[in-house]
């Protein structure tokens, strides 16, 4: 071995035997363990959305395990399909077995909100289900949510919310308001009572909705509407909203339950049919964060409530052509047809004639909504048990043919065309069919 090798050799064995040197296995600079847990935790929630990753990552040493069953982090990952005024919610109603003493403390230490409704409804489900919820988790949040409302928060006595028929013997002497003072005092509404009532006039009252909102940390989505109308309604109000508190109708908009994008087109398209508004009422809602989306103007084009071919219909056309070009709007009115003939109402027929004539709708336009996917086709079984299968999308959805939509393909295109054909298919395979209720 050469000399220039003996000192080569000398000096990587002095290094290795350096406890200070990078080379050496227990070094900080090469060990794992030395990284904090929270910047494992910060990736690691990078994750979120690989389940199978995850599952591999806590396989891999305790240190990493031990960082995933962090209730910390457990929590974030809850949090990242949620958000924080609504996540006690979105786990009682979809996973309560989630909500654990450990995770709710710690959502609390994250921000998140406890909503003074969510503590009744929560105490009420855990008098009917005890073993609805982990032990321990219900009486950690209803202690905090009396240090949070105190006096404010009704637990002890009947759920008044939906109640009918309440006496005096509805209630105890440990009750926490007495049948005569109710009597004095009116009866006590509930957050979602005092929503409604704020809107009840028309002026809305602007104090009892902050005090909701604000102090009690209500939102919609803790009791959402059931029904179309009641839904409908919701809209309604939040458009009046957006004309005294723009910012307090946003917030109810994103809390109302509802994906963001969808509530944004349902309020939008409410605005566009709504007579009062106008160019620079559209502009101004634009400038405070509302999108005229596509999605929102597929909803004006083939509203099941204000037709398009009506005065009032028109009216939202016209304005929505000084807010989207031209092509866009023909592009979205293909789109539009794609419910309106595949529900076939009456109304939604008249709609979709019109739309084809307005814009020049071509064939393969109307083929869009007309045919049913090829990946899609499905087959009517008859009487006998034979099958057959249906080729146009009300087909598809109702097992036959409308009258008013195969008079519609016939008297547009003709006899032999492959519209008339493919409704000609589908009424003799499944028959005529009712329209459906709109």
């Amino acid at each position: 071995m050469t000399p220039e090798a003996e000192v080569e050799v000398d000096l990587d064995e002095n290094e290795i035997e350096n406890e200070n040197s990078p080379l050496t296995p227990t070094s900080s600079h090469t060990s794992i363990h030395s990284l904090p847990g929270e910047l494992w935790e910060r990736i690691f929630i990078e994750l979120s959305d690989q389940a199978d990753t995850l599952l591999n990552v806590s396989r891999c040493c305790t240190l990493w395990a031990g960082v995933l069953m962090e209730p910390r982090f457990r929590a974030r990952m809850l949090l990242k399909s949620s958000c924080p005024h609504l996540i006690f919610h979105h786990l009682r109603t979809r996973a309560p077995h989630l909500l654990t003493f450990e995770i709710a403390e710690t959502l609390l230490t994250l921000g998140c909100v406890l909503p003074k409704y969510f503590v009744e409804q929560l105490f009420k489900e855990a008098q009917d289900a005890p073993e609805s919820m982990p032990e321990g988790t219900v009486e950690f949040l209803v202690a905090q949510g009396y240090k949070r409302y105190g006096d404010k928060l009704r637990l002890s006595m009947a759920f008044m919310h939906g109640a009918d028929g309440l006496t005096e013997g509805d209630f105890h002497d440990d009750d926490e308001i007495t049948f005569e003072q109710m009597a004095l005092e009116g009866p006590l509404a509930d957050d979602p009572a005092e929503f409604e009532m704020s809107f009840s006039n028309a002026e809305i009252d602007l104090i009892i909705l902050c005090k909701i909102t604000q102090t009690h940390h209500y939102t919609p989505a803790l009791q959402p509407p059931r029904t179309k109308y009641s839904w409908d309604d919701y809209w309604e109000k939040l458009l009046r909203l957006t004309r005294v508190d723009p910012k307090l109708a946003m917030h109810l908009m994103l809390h109302s339950g509802c994906d963001k994008k969808y509530a944004n087109d349902k309020l939008v398209a409410r605005a566009v049919q709504d007579p009062k508004t106008d160019l620079d009422r559209m502009k101004w809602m634009v400038e405070k964060g509302w999108e005229v989306s596509p999605g929102a103007v597929v909803e004006v084009l083939a509203s099941p409530d204000v037709h398009v071919y009506t005065s009032d219909g028109k009216r939202g056309l016209e304005l929505l052509r000084s807010l989207v070009s031209e092509g866009e709007l023909k592009e979205y009115a293909e789109y539009a047809l794609i419910p309106l003939l595949r529900d076939a109402t009456r109304h939604g027929l008249r709609s979709a004639d019109f739309l084809i004539e307005e814009f020049g709708i071509d064939e393969a336009g109307v083929g869009k909504a007309v045919f049913v996917n090829p990946y899609d086709v499905t087959c009517v079984r008859n009487r006998q048990g034979l099958g057959a299968a249906v080729v146009t999308t009300f087909g598809k959805a109702y097992g036959g043919m409308r009258d008013g939509l195969w008079q519609l393909m016939l008297g547009r295109y003709g006899v032999d065309h492959a519209f008339a054909a493919a409704c000609l298919n589908d009424l003799v395979v499944g028959g005529a069919v009712a329209p459906p209720q709109q």
